[in-house]
């Protein structure tokens, strides 16, 4: 709802255009992307430009969307077990930068949010000089410059607050937390800190994690789903974000199997990275399949869109984007092995491990 549409008007508009409307935040970001036929530029940037400048913001619409927010933690985090470990992951591993801190929020926090705090967010940090605009499509640099100077030219720039650096300190040792979850079968979730997207040792990591989970054939993949037949699933995800992020390494497995075994097998192959170097061949596989992932990830406008935003938004320069493959392609087996060796050490270990409730001994019993 804004001073010039009605709740729920905007969408309506949207559609009727024939847009697919989406958004989403998280730690370093929130966007709103609409996929819009062609000739749509001038509309999109109108409404864009009204939510930014006329939003209306009241107690009913605050009661109504904090309870939105509380069913959506509900669901994906406290009654998804995957959601809960890597919500406690990141709280366990940031104790002192707000990466710790939950996007949807804790409970507690969304019951105390007052419609003043809402007020002066939207404020201070929905503001020109706080946004980026990305547009992708058949379209000219003209007619984008000339829509945004007369829709958003007139908006005046907010005072945003200094970023805070918060250096979250070297861990002294590993740390871990075990849940008891609604779980068939045991989770567990290993993390590491691992580099910023900005870092040139960013694109090493993505390497590491493709030798260790790129298909069936990543080493640990191969080892722990077909070979020992401890896991249904082993998995590898590498922080993008502005700061250093973690490097998450997910483990659905079997119901007889041993958490600390296969955390065992884990370090083992984590170590020998850094002892061995890989080779030639496993290096260039990765490689090739780093290449091949970014590129089919690109093939249309909304995805192109969303990368350009998030390399902007989170290293400062939409342009490092384009140089991502010349970074994948300059990873030596050098790099892999002094990275792995740094990332590693037990000590920066974070193990959070999921298992299944104890089954009521009221269950199916007298």
């Amino acid at each position: 709802e804004t001073k010039n549409m009605k709740d729920g008007e905007f969408d309506k508009i949207m559609e009727r255009n024939g847009a697919v409307t989406n958004a989403a935040t998280w730690l370093d970001w929130t966007y709103y992307l609409q996929n819009l036929p062609k000739g749509k530029l001038e509309l999109v940037a109108r409404l864009e430009a009204d939510r930014m400048e006329n939003m209306v913001l009241n107690a009913r619409q605050l009661k109504s969307e904090r309870e939105v927010v509380k069913n959506e933690r509900r669901l994906r985090v406290d009654n998804d077990p995957e959601g809960k470990l890597s919500e406690v992951l990141y709280a366990t591993t940031f104790q002192r930068h707000p990466y710790g801190w939950p996007t949807l929020g804790w409970m507690a926090d969304l019951n105390a949010i007052e419609l003043a705090d809402c007020v002066s967010f939207y404020r201070t940090y929905y503001s020109p000089n706080n946004a980026t605009v990305v547009v992708v499509g058949d379209v000219t640099s003209e007619a984008v410059l000339r829509a945004i100077r007369q829709r958003y030219g007139h908006l005046k720039a907010q005072k945003i607050p200094p970023e805070k650096r918060i250096v979250e300190p070297e861990p002294k040792a590993e740390r871990r937390r075990t849940l008891h979850l609604a779980l068939a079968a045991p989770k567990m979730v290993i993390g590491y800190r691992s580099p910023a997207l900005a870092d040139k040792d960013h694109a090493v990591v993505m390497v590491l994690n493709e030798i260790l989970f790129g298909g069936k054939s990543g080493r640990l993949s191969k080892l722990l789903v077909q070979e020992r037949e401890l896991a249904s699933r082993a998995s590898g995800w590498v922080g993008t974000f502005h700061f250093e992020g973690i490097y998450e390494m997910w483990f659905d497995l079997k119901k007889t199997s041993d958490p600390a075994t296969v955390e065992t097998l884990v370090a083992t192959e984590l170590a020998r990275l850094g002892r061995q170097p890989i080779s030639p061949r496993e290096l260039q596989k990765a490689k090739n399949a780093l290449e091949i992932s970014l590129t089919r990830s690109l093939r249309s406008v909304g995805p192109i869109a969303r990368q350009l935003g998030h390399y902007e938004t989170t290293t400062g320069d939409y342009r490092r984007l384009f140089r991502v493959v010349a970074r994948y392609r300059a990873v030596t087996r050098a790099d892999v092995q002094r990275v792995a060796k740094r990332l590693f050490p037990p000590r920066r270990r974070v193990v959070i491990t999921g298992l299944p409730l104890a089954p009521s001994k009221h269950k199916g019993g007298k």
